[in-house]
């Protein structure tokens, strides 16, 4: 055997004036993949709903060729949706790589680095220091009602269950009588 032959191909470089680049075929077809299934998923994210519309009626829509009921429920109610969760997956995929890059290590998360604890002590010195008024802003953030009200709201999160606290124990305890 010659050295030639025992040596591995070598990808194929390709360069365009001061941008060089090595061409290789199956990264460009996983990523075309992921791209196209992202996509769909897009789509999909925004036919459903209260009013279905169709996989093929949206990609009209988005390309323009929609009916105008269509546009509306596509583009003024759930396009917002969809794009808010489509950049905040991405913002949640470049953190999560610029972590493993900074910590040169594939396996590193939030809690190994100490960005969970650090992001804990942070929220129990601002309860602590604010005497929960920080914890009352962050809970009225879900509320449609002022926080006075929460108590009668049923638009509000709340720690208790609808029938209240004493209905839960109340009905396992007279399912055990039985």
């Amino acid at each position: 055997m010659s050295k030639a032959e025992t040596r591995p191909a070598l990808a194929a470089g390709v360069r365009l004036g001061q941008v060089s680049f090595v061409w290789r075929p199956w990264l460009v077809l996983v990523t075309l993949v992921l791209a196209g299934s992202a996509f769909l998923v897009f789509c999909l994210s925004i036919a459903v709903g209260d009013f279905p519309i169709g996989l093929s009626r949206v990609i009209a829509t988005l390309a323009g060729q929609g009916e105008q009921v269509d546009e509306f429920v596509v583009m003024d109610l759930r396009m917002p949706r969809a794009l808010a969760g489509l950049v905040v997956g991405i913002a949640l995929g470049v953190s999560g790589a610029i972590t493993q890059s900074v910590a040169r290590n594939p396996l590193a998360s939030p809690d190994i680095l100490g960005i969970t604890g650090g992001a804990s002590t942070v929220a129990v010195f601002l309860v602590t220091v604010s005497g929960g008024a920080a914890a009352a802003v962050v809970g009225s953030v879900g509320c449609r009602r002022p926080r006075s009200w929460a108590a009668s709201a049923p638009g509000c999160w709340s720690t208790s269950w609808p029938g209240g606290a004493g209905s839960t124990a109340s009905a396992s305890s007279s399912s055990g009588s039985r």
